[in-house]
């Protein structure tokens, strides 16, 4: 609950701060610069940038397609359905999925303006950035989870332990009759849980990757497969 309440207050801010700027700057369509920055938004430091570095590739192009369906068919309908259409299967190609509507929506703003010159062309690069930038700074104080993660590690083990302290059981009186495999169910859910968090916390480290997390967690999970063999044979002993 409180991450949902941090990512939620971390988006709104960017969102807002984005769209002062670009009000302060006099730019046209400073909401949308908002807009861009909630979009630019994502769980963590490296698909923030990743995200953000596809967005610029597409964003070049886009401004590059659109400029020549204007000069085409002038400002008008056709030129941005004949844009939509390239830009859309090149973004597909590339996958550039999450640049299609951001970038398109800039674009339109030339379609409304019915210009192209070097202020309209001013102006949504600085919006692109604004809103880009803003998104980044968002996630830039992200950091290791560490409490969370212990805690699910510490979860995984335990459950480790009570799967060997029922096997231990099973052999000891093979008519435990409360003997299933119910156990492995709740040890796949704390080793998934921990997995996601331990990839979380190693994409919020630009500069260095700590995979001790993942490697520990990978190390549970091959035990639980070979826990889940043993546990094969024990039900069949007679």
């Amino acid at each position: 609950m409180k991450t949902k309440i941090f990512t939620s207050l971390k988006i709104i801010i960017a969102a807002i701060l984005a769209t002062l700027t670009a009000h302060f700057l006099k730019l046209n369509f400073a909401v949308s610069a908002g807009i861009v920055a909630i979009l630019s938004v994502q769980p963590t430091k490296k698909e923030t940038l990743n995200t953000a570095l596809s967005r610029l590739q597409a964003f070049i192009i886009a401004l590059i397609l659109f400029k020549t369906c204007s000069c085409i068919l002038g400002f008008t309908y056709y030129a941005f359905f004949l844009y939509l259409i390239v830009f859309i299967f090149l973004c597909q190609f590339f996958k550039w999925y999450s640049a299609m509507a951001m970038d398109s929506v800039l674009i339109s703003h030339f379609l409304t303006l019915k210009a192209f010159g070097a202020d309209e062309l001013k102006n949504e690069i600085l919006l692109f950035v604004i809103g880009v930038g803003f998104g980044i700074l968002a996630n830039i104080f992200l950091r290791k989870q560490t409490d969370k993660i212990e805690a699910l590690k510490k979860e995984a083990d335990e459950q480790i332990k009570q799967i060997l302290n029922r096997m231990s059981q099973r052999i000891l009186d093979l008519d435990f009759s409360n003997y299933t495999g119910d156990c492995f169910k709740k040890l796949d859910t704390a080793i998934l849980e921990a997995k996601i968090f331990a990839e979380a916390n190693a994409n919020n480290q630009l500069k260095k990757t700590d995979n001790f997390d993942q490697k520990y967690i990978e190390m549970r999970n091959a035990q639980k497969e070979v826990l889940l063999e043993i546990y094969k044979y024990i039900i069949e002993l007679k």
